[in-house]
């Protein structure tokens, strides 16, 4: 069975309406975010339910059917929200998580020229468990929605659903069952390079990754480096820091498949190209095409400098392989699959998720763990390598959280803990 749906469009059309969207997303992630604070606010749903009407009336315009059809069952349920008086608890990280996945099927509209059927069906399910459910049932059946919408997670990491209690998708107490090791096809590489994936059952590699990058730090000048890159890009805390965290502690959980040095020296300049670019970076209103084409020149300038500090391909590869896509449609060379090298897919992923949850300046709301995590899920095969995303998963949810609960607890996620 096909279920891509073929989607014929005039490209400038096309742009019209993902900037409708796009707009639109920033405008109501505000609102459902003050809706936390006034839940019982008429007002302010049905402004959200008058937004999405308009973006839903655009997309049946340019025939994007299933598109249509999520909106309008998004629009149902703020109508019934409206009409019982009465918003659950959680209901506004789900209608989050729902606009989060109708904006990645209208990104990959323009890249593939299809939609995948299977997603906007994941989202009607959801939102249809919500809608069928009494009153009385409406809190559990949020719940029982956001895993239907969170479920990759779940697949990827090799968990069964119904052995968490209730939505604790990354609970503090880790009473989910997670496995020893990960079953995984590793990718094929010549050499001893894969050999052995383990996890380091003799500690939390997290913990053992914080005692290395301050043991580095003391003693690798180049740390200056990454200083300078995190300043150029306004990170509130240190950008390099949480990617050489999670990356020490994968590589760990791999096997340690890289060394720790090519690891630190290559994150540290990951991004040092940006530095060269502030006229861009600093820039609150919206890039141009020129601004972009600009940006996708700094994985090359990061790989230049790899190589002058390093004779390790690792190091320059972080650098020029972090935005590479498993599909080929990132840059700056638009590789594909195993064109990319492994530490490029590994730090891909951590990069793209501490830039959805960092609070960056340009930003004015940052994504909870829970919608960062989904995305990376949700992405797999398309931006993000399946092997490392299972190896993320396992480390983010099992290890890295349990390091991070003050963090978590003053971000206020009531989902998550």
């Amino acid at each position: 069975m096909d279920f891509l749906y073929p989607v014929d469009f005039d490209r400038e059309v096309l742009y019209e309406f993902q900037d409708e969207f796009e707009w639109t997303r920033q405008e109501l992630e505000g609102v459902i975010v003050s809706l936390e604070k006034s839940p019982k606010s008429i007002e302010l749903l049905v402004g959200i339910e008058r937004r999405l009407g308009d973006v839903q009336e655009s997309s049946f315009k340019l025939n994007l059917i299933p598109l249509f059809e999520s909106l309008g069952d998004t629009v149902r349920l703020l109508n019934k929200i409206l009409i019982l008086e009465l918003y659950p608890h959680a209901m506004s990280e789900f209608l989050l998580l729902v606009l989060d996945r109708i904006s990645l099927l209208i990104a990959n509209i323009e890249i593939h020229k299809t939609i995948d059927i299977r997603k906007t069906q994941n989202i009607l399910t959801a939102i249809q468990t919500i809608l069928l459910a009494p009153r009385e049932g409406m809190e559990e059946a949020t719940f029982r929605a956001i895993k239907i919408i969170t479920r990759e997670f779940y697949q990827n990491l090799e968990l069964n659903q119904d052995k968490d209690d209730g939505i604790l998708l990354f609970d503090d107490d880790n009473t989910t069952e997670c496995p020893d090791a990960i079953e995984a096809n590793p990718p094929a590489q010549s050499g001893t390079f894969f050999n052995g994936f383990t996890m380091q059952r003799a500690e939390n590699p997290v913990i053992a990754a914080q005692e290395m990058i301050s043991d580095f730090k003391k003693h690798n000048g180049v740390v200056i480096l990454s200083s300078l890159s995190d300043l150029a890009v306004t990170h509130e805390n240190s950008h390099s820091y949480v990617l050489l965290e999670l990356a020490f502690a994968i590589n760990m959980m791999a096997g340690e498949p890289f060394d720790y040095e090519d690891l630190f020296y290559g994150v540290c300049i990951h991004d040092i190209g940006l530095a060269t670019m502030p006229e861009i970076i600093s820039k609150t209103e919206k890039l141009t095409k020129e601004d972009f084409d600009k940006i996708k020149t700094h994985p090359t300038i990061g790989a230049n400098v790899g190589r002058l500090i390093s004779t390790s391909e690792v190091v320059s590869n972080i650098a020029l392989h972090h935005h590479e896509r498993i599909d080929g449609k990132g840059y700056p060379d638009g590789l594909k699959g195993d064109q990319i090298s492994e530490e490029g897919k590994l730090i891909n992923i951590i990069d793209s998720f501490h830039a959805m949850v960092d609070r960056q300046s340009y930003k004015m709301y940052a994504k909870s763990y829970l919608r960062a995590v989904t995305e990376i899920n949700a992405c797999v095969g398309t931006r993000y390598d399946k092997f490392w995303v299972k190896l993320f998963n396992l480390c983010f949810k099992k290890y890295w959280l349990q390091e991070h609960k003050e963090q978590l607890k003053m971000r206020k996620q009531t989902l998550i803990h």
